[in-house]
């Protein structure tokens, strides 16, 4: 079965179904444009606060830009219907090609003001936002939910048929419930159970690490496309290898090299939009992962925490390069 292939939205299709997954601190602009550049097919940005965008307040309207990372989806999370509508319209104005409402976030800071997963225990407010934001807004919609709050809480399957009522271009389904946060095994079964019943693109989502992980999920899920969070930080070019692989062509996995060139060009980006000091600074919650399974990773990690100019950057790696 081709796993591989385009998926069109209202306004945009595109040109493979390997995206990259939202995750808070960390698909920033420059995160996403290395994404890009590595093969996904689309990005998400990380989730704005829709009282925060609502309000217009500067650094959320800074971190919700659009530049040329392109198509991108905008992702929101709040609990209020008439806040979330106001939020969908100001990053429709930000020039994305999608909307996704967050009720999948298993924070506890975010599930305490009844966002993110919290919407999963509160059904009827999560429709109402839904179907108030897709009326309101003029490109596609989607939700990204979860699984449920635990095993044998799994309410996900009765979820997806009520959103796909309410408006959405397509549903977003991180495989793991609430309480599995990141980790844990993936409910492939119940991915497939909501592709059955739905008629709009399913993306899913969790434990994709490497090409093989990819196949293995489109296998056991049957979905339209799926999107990588972790996989991608440890490895950016996993959109390229997944596509590759997918294609039926032999892979080799990046090296430390490649890698590492491509953290400097990330590196470069991020100081662009942040300034220097900044975007050094902000880049440190992603090199750990980044340099995962590298030689002398653990210093590496060590010195860089330390540097503050790009070119303390480049001479510390300067001997992988």
């Amino acid at each position: 079965m081709p796993y591989l292939k385009k998926i069109s939205f209202k306004n945009f299709e595109t040109k493979n179904n390997i995206f990259l997954s939202p995750m808070a601190g960390i698909t920033n602009y420059a995160f996403r444009k290395i994404c890009l550049e590595s093969g996904s097919g689309m990005v998400f940005t990380e989730m704005v606060s829709a009282q925060s965008l609502a309000r217009g307040n500067l650094k959320t309207l800074k971190i919700a830009a659009i530049k040329d990372d392109r198509p991108v989806c905008e992702q929101i999370f709040g609990a209020d219907e008439e806040i979330m509508k106001t939020a969908a319209l100001k990053a429709q104005e930000t020039g994305c090609d999608m909307i996704e409402i967050n009720a999948s976030c298993p924070m506890k800071k975010i599930l305490k003001t009844g966002a993110g997963a919290a919407l999963m225990s509160n059904p009827p407010l999560l429709y109402r936002i839904t179907e108030t934001v897709a009326k309101a807004v003029k490109i596609p919609l989607s939700v990204k939910i979860r699984t449920g709050f635990e095993a044998g809480r799994e309410n996900a399957l009765e979820i997806a048929k009520n959103l796909a009522d309410c408006g959405i271009a397509c549903l977003h389904i991180h495989l793991r419930t609430v309480a599995q946060v990141h980790s844990g095994p993936v409910n492939y079964e119940l991915g497939r159970r909501i592709k059955e019943i739905l008629k709009i693109p399913l993306i899913v989502n969790g434990g994709v690490i490497s090409a093989q992980s990819a196949a293995d999920m489109f296998e056991k899920t049957g979905a339209d496309a799926l999107s990588v969070g972790r996989g991608a930080v440890t490895n950016p070019l996993i959109f390229w290898e997944t596509e590759k692989f997918l294609s039926g062509l032999e892979i080799e996995e990046a090296g430390e090299k490649e890698r590492l060139s491509l953290f400097m060009r990330f590196l470069e980006l991020n100081c662009s939009v942040c300034g220097e000091r900044k975007g050094i600074i902000t880049s440190r919650k992603l090199v750990g992962l980044w340099l995962k399974n590298f030689r002398r990773a653990t210093l590496l990690r060590s010195e860089f925490m330390k540097i503050e100019t790009i070119s303390q950057a480049r001479s510390l790696f300067a001997p992988y390069l």
